[in-house]
C-alpha cells in the first residue's frame, strides 16, 4: 500500500529514512496501528534530529504511536522510504533486524546502489547458469569466462570468475582481459542483466563500465 504524501522530502525516487511527518503520516493514531502492512510493533528510526539533544533523533513507536528522541547508537527498527513520480510514498520491504542510525542509513543507501548496473556477484553469475542443462538460464552469455564483483579472499589481486561453457568457477588475475556483463535489481527484487557482454575488460575496467551504464542512464 502507498500512502499519499503532500510533505516536502527526498524527490529524488532514491531509498532514504523517512522523516518524522512521514512516520506519523503512516501511522493510524485512531485505531492504533500502522497504515501500512510490515511494521512491527517497535520503535523506528526517523532521518529528522531531535533539536534539544544533538545526539537524539526522533523515534515512532508502531505500536503505541509514542514519539521519542532515540540516541544515535541505540538500536531501533528501520524502514527505507523513497517518493514515485506520481507523489506517492513507498516504503521497502519489512526488516527484522534492528539498527543504528548510521547503520540504519547506510542500508538505504545500500538500497540505491543496488538498483544501479554493477558486476555480479560470484553467487549471482552461479544462479544465472542452469548446472543440470550445462547452459546459462539467460541469452546473451558466451561460451568463456565472466568477471565477478568478489575479490578472492587470500589472494585479493586476484577475482573469482564463473565459465559460462560448462559452469566451473576459478579466479583470475584483476589485469586479464575477461568478458564481463552487469546487472542490476528491479524493484521486484529479481535480477536485470544488461542486453549484451563486452569482451576484453580488465577488472577494473569492467566495473567502471558497469558505472558508465549508469550515467548514461541519468542523462538520457
Amino acid at each position: 500500500m502507498a500512502v499519499n504524501t503532500n510533505l516536502k522530502s527526498d524527490k529524488s525516487g532514491n531509498w532514504r529514512l523517512p522523516t518524522i511527518e512521514e512516520l506519523h503520516e503512516v501511522f493510524d493514531y485512531k485505531n492504533g496501528k500502522p497504515k501500512v502492512d510490515g511494521f512491527t510493533p517497535y520503535y523506528y528510526w526517523s532521518s529528522t534530529p531531535y533539536s534539544h539533544n544533538m545526539n537524539g533523533v526522533w523515534i515512532v513507536h508502531f505500536h503505541r504511536g509514542y514519539a521519542y528522541n532515540g540516541n544515535k547508537r541505540s538500536t531501533y527498527c528501520v524502514r527505507c522510504a523513497r517518493e514515485n513520480k506520481n507523489g506517492t510514498l513507498e516504503w521497502s520491504k519489512p526488516l527484522e533486524k534492528k539498527m543504528t542510525l548510521d547503520e540504519a542509513n547506510k542500508y538505504c543507501k545500500m538500497m540505491n546502489d543496488e538498483r544501479k548496473w554493477r558486476l555480479p556477484t560470484v553467487d549471482e553469475l552461479h544462479e544465472v547458469f542452469d548446472y543440470k542443462n550445462g547452459e546459462p538460464k539467460v541469452d546473451g552469455f558466451i561460451p568463456y569466462r565472466y568477471w565477478s564483483f568478489t575479490t578472492h579472499a587470500y589472494f585479493t589481486d586476484n577475482a573469482w570468475v564463473v565459465y559460462f561453457s560448462d559452469g566451473h568457477t576459478d579466479y583470475h588475475n584483476k589485469s586479464n582481459p575477461i568478458p564481463v556483463r552487469c546487472v542490476r535489481t528491479q524493484d521486484n527484487g529479481e535480477l536485470e542483466w544488461y542486453k549484451y557482454s563486452k569482451n576484453g575488460m580488465n577488472w577494473n575496467e569492467a566495473n567502471e563500465w558497469c558505472k558508465e551504464l549508469n550515467d548514461e542512464a541519468n542523462t538520457n
